[in-house]
């Protein structure tokens, strides 16, 4: 197992077992007030982390045919775990403090700082496809 694989599937099982804690934690305060509504940052605090885990742990696969040096690999898998690492801190602290549309209700600094996470994101899942598909081609 490389050192990118390892990362993309310590950074997987993370988010994965963060979901899980999100989870047990909207359980208990929806049982202490099951009138109220759903907080909405809740949800997508647990949503996110699963599907955030789920890539990650795909990548893990598929990083191996990009024929990227080691060194470009685990620089991608790095970025991607902390991109997925802000976004569980960004999706938390939402909840926590009880935002539901964190467009409206943030500042402009904090809505642009959003898309750093968006952004790395992009860069990795655009670099990762490219290695594949280069691989798949034979190029």
């Amino acid at each position: 197992m490389s050192a990118a694989q390892a990362i993309l599937i310590m950074g997987g099982m993370f988010n994965l077992m963060f979901s899980t804690i999100a989870a047990f934690l909207l359980y208990w305060v929806r049982l202490r007030n099951p009138a109220e509504p759903v907080a909405h940052y809740g949800l997508i605090t647990h949503t996110s982390s699963v599907t955030n885990g789920m890539l990650l742990l795909t990548l893990a696969l598929a990083i191996q045919y990009t024929s990227f040096t080691p060194a470009i690999n685990t620089g991608l898998a790095v970025a991607e775990v902390i991109a997925t690492l802000l976004t569980n801190g960004r999706n938390l602290r939402f909840w926590y403090e009880g935002i539901d549309d964190s467009f409206r209700q943030t500042s402009e600094l904090e809505r642009r700082l959003r898309g750093l996470a968006n952004t790395i994101n992009l860069v990795v899942m655009s670099s990762i496809f490219y290695g594949v598909i280069r691989t798949v081609l034979g190029f």
